[in-house]
This record gives structure tokens, C-alpha cells and sequence, in this order.
């Protein structure tokens, strides 16, 4: 099937979107359609591929939207929106029975190294709708388990919020380049943690000191 691009890095499937939410309530549908407008800034703060999983007959599961990062490089040369994955694999359970799954794949089949899988489940109004399912290679792995732990605890929160439909305008965020970087503040306005990159930001503002627990004021 055609599969579109809604965004300069998400694709969809449009003949396998369509089908799906016209069987849905109102309220599930909007739902779906916030967590798909949030893929693409997902895969970018977490340099992850993120993809949209949607369950078939007979156990199958369908990705309907997969976004690549610009943030490094995709594991996959082309998107894979419209790939169908058989009833034995376990992205199913995280569907069925809503479940939070995170492990060790050997997907894509080319990479020389496994892959780190992780499924968050999209719940609707009475019963698990889709998964949103983020791959992360070996190196990109390693890196986020050294990272501040201020900041591991807030991307998950993010994914979480996400799953949730609860991150909103993330279309109008413009996509992330190599001069970008992360910043996070907490609910009291300190920060608790810069990227690398955002560091030399600051740096190249005059800010030569380590901002953490600073004000943002």
C-alpha cells in the first residue's frame, strides 16, 4: 500500500488508518490522532524510531504510522508503515492486554546489533486500542543509561504523557538538526538537566558554569 508523509518524518499508511478509526468512538479516534501527531517529536528527543502499532484480525499487528528521527540516523532505510507482523509476535500482547513491555530485539534483521524495544500501550475508553512502539539501537542505548538520572526519569514520563495523547502542538515544534539540544526544567523552574549540546549553546552565550540546579530565571 502507498503510505504518505504527514510530517518531514512521519509516514503513514492512509487505506489502513482510515479503516481502523472508522470502527472507533469519537473519543478513542482523537486520542489515536494526538499520539500520531506526536510521533515524530518523539522519535526526535529520543533518537529512537517510534512507530504506531495497530492490532489485525487474528492476532496480527499492523504498523499505520512510523516515524524516523532527524535527530541520527533511522534503523530503517525506508519507512515501514503498512508492515504486518504475524499473530506470534509478543508486540501483540502489549495490545491485547495493554501491557508495557521493553526488551532485546533482532529487528531490523540487518542490524549487526540487537535493538532495544519498547511497547507502550494506547488505552481507550473501554478496552487497549494500539501500541506505540519505540526502537532504540545498541549505541543510542548505552548512552541514555549514563545520562543524568534527572532526565531518564523525565523521558519516561514523556513516552508515558505520550501513550496518553496528552503531548500537544507538537507539529508546530520545527524538526530537530545537529545545533539542537535538550533542556529539561522541573516544576520550579531549576534546571535539571542539559545535553551536550545544549550546553555549548549556553556556553557560546557566555554561560560558562554548570547550570544544573540554576533558576531559569
Amino acid at each position: 500500500m502507498p503510505i504518505e508523509s504527514l510530517y518531514s518524518n512521519v509516514y503513514v499508511d492512509p487505506v489502513l488508518w482510515e479503516r481502523y478509526v472508522a470502527s472507533l468512538q469519537a473519543d478513542d479516534r482523537e486520542l489515536l490522532l494526538r499520539v500520531r501527531d506526536a510521533l515524530g517529536l518523539g522519535a526526535d528527543v529520543s533518537r529512537s524510531d517510534m512507530m504506531l502499532f495497530i492490532p489485525g484480525e487474528q492476532y496480527e499487528v499492523c504498523v499505520v504510522a512510523h516515524a524516523q528521527p532527524h535527530s541520527m540516523a533511522s534503523l530503517y532505510e525506508q519507512p515501514i508503515a503498512g508492515t504486518w507482523f504475524p499473530a506470534s509476535e509478543r508486540r501483540w500482547r502489549s495490545i491485547s492486554f495493554g501491557r508495557h513491555e521493553r526488551r532485546m530485539i533482532d529487528d531490523p534483521p540487518n542490524q549487526r546489533a540487537q535493538v532495544e524495544q519498547q511497547l507502550w500501550p494506547i488505552m481507550g475508553r473501554k478496552q487497549p486500542l494500539a501500541a506505540v512502539g519505540i526502537f532504540t539501537n545498541a549505541i543510542e542505548r548505552e548512552r541514555h543509561r549514563r545520562r543524568d538520572a534527572a532526565f531518564q526519569r523525565a523521558l519516561r514520563q514523556f513516552w508515558h504523557m505520550l501513550s496518553q495523547g496528552a503531548v500537544l502542538g507538537s507539529q508546530d515544534v520545527p524538526p530537530f538538526s545537529e545545533q539542537d539540544g535538550i533542556v529539561f526544567v522541573d516544576y520550579s523552574g531549576r534546571y535539571r538537566y542539559l545535553s551536550g549540546q545544549a550546553s555549548n549553546v549556553y556556553r557560546r552565550l557566555g554561560y560558562l558554569d554548570d547550570l544544573r540546579g540554576r533558576s531559569l530565571q
